[in-house]
């Protein structure tokens, strides 16, 4: 996952500046375009192996390139003189300044998490848009960077044999998703299996082989997952589905004006921000005029959907969503957008905000025999993940649905009313689970 230095949200306005304005990061975005557009078009375990290959080759040499610059900021700090040649730097970057390599070091970490949401469609994709086996494998610590993988050569030696076989192999350190097991073996016939490489035959596989066989249970079985006792996933019945061409819309006019906003429907507002566009149509405005500019509409959002005066908003901005580790929610990559438009959401040049009331929602559960309590203070703050924000009750069942369960409702666009009867059916189910893990399924508009 991406560090918590390298959040956009978190960068100082200066630091911003300069990370946006990389030209590492500014070639990122038509590289993921290139690559989003690549991914779309495959349809065979060949066409997959083929974008995967090139996925690779990209990743694999910006993490090189972090681990240079990190290596060359560890002699300067220690008084050793630095490599040569060094690693390729801006124009007019002085080496011999510490803040350089730090700026280094966040660009390229972001441009690696960038290039991973990427392979994190391709997962999708491949599993058939499977939430429940995103979710299973996504059940561990972060992976950390290929370079240095001792078994990297036997895993690549094993995808080629199962292209060779007619499959196809994902290898798991291209996604930030997938943190158990190294590939998945995706078959013609459509069966998955899951592979632990080791770089010798004689490693020791018992831990990873039992965390592989618990994300099996989970997903097979529905049993425990992986190191989470008494979570188990659930797929309702109910279909959602979804407003996302609504989302689409207030993005491409955001994209063509700079600011744009619009309701989502059942009770939600939009606001997008393209700084592509803002570069052409308001390179003079001041930040204080933009920030008021992107506020108002926000109102006007807010006002058209009928919240504005809510007790309580929830928000999720893009940059949060890039930054934050949510693998149940849909890749950007794979959002109905043009391959260009995806690839500026996951470089946050282009950002979005959906408010949502909970109010709204609670009002709607109670149309299916739900209780729904909002307890939080009385006024608008911010959200931390283990807040809840809304418990649902009906007879003696309860739900409790905390900021990171109200996700997939509002980044996906889903339709409230069926999202609410997904719902509902959990609480109606006759094994209802202490602690179920929702798996929702929707209609299809993903690309």
């Amino acid at each position: 996952m991406v560090s918590s230095a390298s959040f956009l949200g978190a960068l100082s306005p200066a630091d911003m500046t300069r990370v946006m304005q990389h030209p590492a990061q500014r070639d990122t975005a038509r590289i993921v375009a290139a690559l989003i557009q690549e991914l779309r078009a495959c349809r065979t375990p060949v066409d997959y192996d083929e974008f995967q290959r090139r996925l690779f080759q990209v990743l694999r040499s910006r993490e090189e390139h972090k681990g240079q610059c990190r290596r060359c900021a560890h002699r300067l700090q220690r008084g050793k003189r630095l490599p040569d040649p060094l690693p390729q730097l801006p124009p007019g970057a002085d080496p011999g300044d510490p803040e350089t390599w730090r700026i280094e070091d966040l660009v390229f970490d972001r441009i690696c998490h960038q290039l991973r949401a990427v392979g994190d469609g391709l997962a999708w994709r491949a599993s058939g848009y499977d939430r429940r086996y995103v979710i299973a494998l996504s059940s561990n610590a972060a992976t950390g960077t290929m370079a240095g993988n001792s078994g990297l050569p036997r895993e690549l030696g094993a995808a080629a044999a199962m292209r060779a076989a007619g499959s196809f192999g994902l290898l798991h350190d291209l996604t930030n998703c997938l943190r158990i097991g190294d590939i998945t073996e995706f078959r013609p016939g459509g069966s998955k299996l899951l592979y632990e490489i080791k770089s010798s035959p004689g490693a020791k596989t018992g831990p990873q082989r039992r965390r592989m066989e618990a994300a099996v249970e989970a997903v097979m079985t529905g049993g425990e997952l992986p190191g989470r006792p008494g979570t188990r996933i659930v797929t309702p019945a109910a279909r959602c589905r979804t407003h996302i061409r609504s989302f689409v819309s207030v993005v491409t006019q955001a994209h063509a004006r700079g600011i744009a906003a619009g309701s989502i429907s059942d009770s939600r507002a939009l606001t997008a921000c393209s700084f592509p566009a803002l570069a052409r149509t308001s390179a003079d405005a001041e930040p204080g005029q933009l920030t008021g500019d992107f506020n108002a509409e926000r109102h006007n959002a807010l006002t058209k959907a009928g919240i504005a005066s809510a007790l309580h908003h929830v928000r999720v901005m893009s940059p949060t969503r890039n930054h934050d580790f949510v693998p149940s929610v849909m890749p950007f990559a794979l959002f109905p957008l043009s391959p260009e438009l995806a690839a500026l959401l996951i470089c946050d040049y282009l950002v979005f905000d959906i408010t949502a009331a909970p109010e709204r929602i609670a009002r709607k559960m109670t149309r299916y025999g739900i209780t729904a309590d909002i307890p939080l203070a009385p006024a608008n703050g911010t959200l931390t993940a283990p807040d809840t924000v809304i418990t649902l009750s009906k007879g003696s069942r309860t739900l409790q649905l905390h900021p990171g369960a109200l996700y997939e409702l509002m980044i996906e666009c889903l339709d409230l009313a069926t999202w609410a009867q997904a719902n509902a059916q959990i609480l109606d189910a006759p094994d209802l689970l202490s602690h179920p893990v929702l798996a929702f399924s929707t209609t299809r508009v993903w690309r």
